[in-house]
């Protein structure tokens, strides 16, 4: 009994002791899980930036994220948002969704967003606002259902005029 009860009292000190939450938990931590890459993008050339669109300025910038290559894309823009902005593929299966990037504020804050275009209100959305000036890698994860299309937003605070840099974007989705 008492080698019985001597385990448990290591077993739980052990597992309490173990266990830790990160303080940040923006900060992108390595993805030990496999993942599929839905999308990936460093913003090196025009090619880039095909099928981006949206209601702001954004153009290649010669700052860049650690290990991002040679630029980074500049956003900034009035009060319609999204500023920048590009479809992706509908998942052909539910599931979890990480939202990997790295950011950085010139003026104000941003964002990058991930939603689901579904009918329901509010949509299912990955939202990670950022307002550091040097470079910060951020990330974060959801739920997100199939069959519909996704959206990846780029936005600048909008009227009152952000001016934001953002590098190393990535959508992946954590296989089962």
């Amino acid at each position: 009994m008492k080698q019985i009860s001597f385990f448990l009292m290591v077993f739980t000190i052990s597992f309490l002791f173990g266990c830790k939450k990160t303080s940040q938990p923006n900060e992108n931590l390595p993805i030990k899980e496999s993942s599929e890459i839905l999308y990936s993008n460093s913003f090196e050339s025009l090619s880039d930036t095909i099928g981006w669109k949206g209601y702001g300025f954004y153009k290649f910038y010669s700052d860049f994220s650690p290990n991002g290559g040679k630029q980074s894309l500049y956003v900034t823009g009035g009060d319609i948002s999204p500023q920048a902005m590009v479809e992706l593929p509908a998942l052909t299966k539910e599931g979890r969704i990480i939202l990997k990037f790295w950011g950085r504020s010139l003026h104000r804050d941003g964002s990058v967003r991930l939603s689901a275009m579904t009918p329901a209100f509010p949509l299912p959305t990955i939202w990670v606002s950022f307002q550091d000036t040097i470079w910060k890698q951020y990330s974060d994860t959801l739920l997100l259902p199939s069959s519909y299309k996704l959206q990846l937003s780029i936005e600048s605070n909008g009227k009152m005029g952000g001016d934001i840099l953002v590098d190393q974007i990535q959508v992946l989705k954590l296989l089962e």
